[in-house]
């Protein structure tokens, strides 16, 4: 298959203090047809919403939600799944250093 290389780096502007990051995560978070990206770092996990306008791309931080504001998890893993079975994602996160593994809900 075709693919094509990106070098552009993910917005860095937004004022957070950058993390070690451990895993990142494809997901469609926001149910628009495109998949978001969620990247889990050792503080804050951020949220990056695919932003699809016409023949333009690129990513937007979302810091509206507690997946992307919760800073006291020392996350290492997450998957996303529907979990509860009720039609849309859910997330699991795998945390460190005795911070607790966390289980968010869509509701």
């Amino acid at each position: 298959y075709d693919l094509t290389v990106s070098t552009t780096p993910l917005p860095n502007n937004d004022g957070l203090s950058p993390w070690d990051s451990y895993d990142a995560i494809w997901a469609d978070v926001n149910s628009d047809g495109f998949p978001d990206l969620y990247v889990v770092n050792s503080g804050i996990n951020y949220l990056y919403i695919n932003i699809v306008d016409g023949s333009s791309r690129g990513f937007q931080l979302d810091t509206s939600t507690p997946l992307a504001t919760d800073s006291d998890t020392h996350s290492r893993a997450a998957a996303f799944g529907d979990f509860d079975g009720d039609g849309d994602l859910d997330l699991i996160l795998a945390n460190a250093n005795s911070a607790p593994n966390r289980f968010y809900a869509k509701t």
